[in-house]
């Protein structure tokens, strides 16, 4: 069976702590150094990656100001542009509009003339033809009751004339 032999324990008890001592001063504080460093790079990643989240959310907040920005100033340039639109309509209709306005009153003065000519050439017309009759009439030997006849006749046409001037 199992034996216990107090030197051999003895000196394996010496040799388990003389490796031990050997390992935590060559062994130990590498294992240590190494899980230290790996803390600190796990620790510095951290922080670079909250920095970076930081950074994204500060970009991702000017990115945004700005989009609010361009959209607003987007707007503002449509509605300039749709009231100069309207307003350019305006104008060129109310051009339009005082231009026909002076074409009809041309038009209406240019009727006027041509009717007052028209009155002048038919007046000038049966004056002729007044002095016509008149010719005629005395060319033929009028006696006096032809020729009241002739005036009555002439003052009765004149008379039923209207004359607009």
């Amino acid at each position: 069976m199992l034996e216990i032999h107090p030197k051999l324990l003895l000196y394996q008890g010496v040799v388990f702590v003389i490796f031990a001592l050997l390992m935590w001063r060559f062994v130990y504080r590498k294992l240590m150094k190494v899980a230290e460093d790996r803390r600190r790079r796990v620790e510095e990643m951290v922080d670079y990656a909250e920095r970076q989240r930081l950074a994204a959310d500060e970009y991702r907040q000017r990115y945004e100001r700005q989009h609010a920005e361009f959209e607003e100033q987007t707007a503002r340039l449509t509605q300039e542009a749709e009231e100069d639109g309207l307003r350019i309509h305006e104008l060129i209709v109310g051009d339009a509009r005082a231009e026909a306005a002076a074409i009809v009153e041309r038009a209406r003065h240019q009727a006027e003339s041509e009717r007052r000519q028209a009155v002048l050439a038919a007046q000038k017309d049966i004056v002729d033809l007044a002095a016509s009759m008149a010719r005629h009439a005395l060319a033929h030997a009028v006696t006096p009751e032809v020729d009241r006849r002739l005036v009555a006749d002439v003052a009765e046409e004149l008379g039923s004339i209207r004359w607009n001037s």
